[in-house]
């Protein structure tokens, strides 16, 4: 299943012909949705239209096997769709695995589903013969990936790259990583929308991965400054970019919950094109 998706509809039907201005997109690592009640009552009270959301556990004892992304979406009326990053030895068993990944959460129908899974990766998380299955140990199948979703927003097609670079070694890695989105962004048109959110995992303020995509065309939804820290630990590692014909307002450090590990990071997107693009 390492390289399965999975869909759910439960959002109900937009009006096509009058899509809102803004919209409204949260980014936030859940830290696999162990306080999952925390997180429906915040997503609940902000009423975002998009949920960009990383560490999503599926079928974990940690988590009392509930397929997370699913229980969020059907109990809050989102669509959704989940990619499986790793699939997590620890929390599962031989004939009944369990997973953990990244899910898109939305108001609108999502089309053409993909993982792009990175070409490197760290072995930090590979299983050893040597060292007992624990959760401690983490032991893992699979690897770091970017969930990529297209949505039709009125006549306007947004691409959506939910990202979760790797927390383990330095910089260069995620930056490889980083660059493999870009490359292939570059398939869209330049009129296409594409967002990229996520847990970047960044170490540095400033931080070269956003500068390099910054450098590749796409805007800082900060504004140009540094957002408050994202994590509990007083780091900034999830970030919102866009590039094309659309634009940031808003954006904000979500402070005041202890849902997760990270603290909830979300902005207005206003799209300026009105006409689906190939």
């Amino acid at each position: 299943m390492i390289n399965r998706i999975l869909e759910g509809r439960y959002a109900s039907r937009m009006d096509d012909a009058n899509p809102p201005s803004e919209i409204k997109v949260l980014n936030w690592n859940i830290e696999r949705g162990q306080r999952l009640a925390k997180v429906k009552e915040f997503i609940r009270g902000q009423q975002p239209d998009i949920c960009v959301l990383q560490e999503v556990d599926y079928g974990a004892v940690r988590t009392k096997r509930r397929h997370i992304a699913d229980v969020l979406a059907s109990e809050l009326q989102f669509n959704y769709v989940f990619g499986v990053e790793f699939e997590e030895l620890s929390q599962g068993f031989d004939a009944d695995p369990a997973f953990t990944g990244q899910a898109v959460l939305a108001r609108w129908e999502m089309t053409t589903p993909r993982i792009l899974r990175f070409s490197r990766q760290s072995n930090v998380w590979r299983p050893r013969w040597y060292l007992p299955p624990w959760p401690w140990f983490q032991p893992r199948r699979g690897g770091r990936m970017a969930l990529v979703v297209e949505l039709v927003v009125g006549r306007t097609r947004l691409v959506v790259y939910d990202l979760h670079l790797e927390s383990q070694e330095e910089d260069d890695l995620r930056l490889w990583q980083l660059s493999e989105v870009v490359e292939d962004s570059l398939r869209y048109s330049p009129d296409t929308p594409v967002v990229v959110a996520g847990d970047l995992n960044t170490r540095f303020v400033p931080s070269p991965l956003a500068g390099y995509l910054i450098g590749a065309g796409f805007q800082d939804a900060c504004e140009g400054y540094t957002c408050p820290a994202t994590k509990r630990n007083g780091k900034t590692v999830d970030w919102v970019f866009a590039r094309g014909p659309i634009t940031c307002s808003g954006t904000r450090v979500h402070r005041d919950t202890k849902a997760s590990d990270h603290y909830p990071l979300s902005t207005n997107l206003r799209l300026a094109t009105t006409q689906v693009t190939g």
